[in-house]
């Protein structure tokens, strides 16, 4: 041991500021995984809309929308609701629940799997119909 070599501890302790990281990223777990749900949803949607866009009626005029081009107003309506969200439904929410930020994240991500629930069974709704008028032995 005199020859200057160092001899490395091979068991390293995590500080309690790792472990406590560890701790919150294991509790966000649970959130992380209802956006699973969500995002499943979304695909569904984004998915089905094209294929329901092929039965509509697209044309305004003598134009006629792509069927791949109606994806664009699912952006269209989030960027119509956040103002909406912002000025009307937070300061409603800060009064009745009596919260600065009017809901929690969590009470969000609630309202947003509930939202979600209401779309997916509206295009199953749709899509039923459409396959009703593809395929009227059914």
């Amino acid at each position: 041991m005199g020859s200057g070599v160092t001899v490395v501890n091979r068991w390293y302790l995590s500080t309690l500021i790792d472990v406590e990281e560890v701790k919150l990223v294991i509790k966000m777990l649970p959130i992380w995984a209802t956006t699973i749900m969500f995002w499943t949803v979304y695909a569904q949607m984004t998915t089905f809309s094209v294929s329901q866009a092929t039965t509509m009626d697209r044309r305004i005029g003598s134009f006629l929308i792509p069927a791949a081009s109606l994806t664009v107003f699912f952006v269209g309506s989030i960027l119509l609701t956040v103002p909406i969200y912002d000025r009307l439904i937070v300061p409603i929410a800060r009064k009745l629940l009596k919260n600065p930020q009017g809901l929690t994240p969590l009470q969000r991500i609630g309202v947003g799997l509930v939202l979600s629930i209401f779309a997916m069974v509206a295009a199953a709704l749709t899509e039923l119909k459409r396959l009703e008028l593809q395929n009227p032995t059914i």
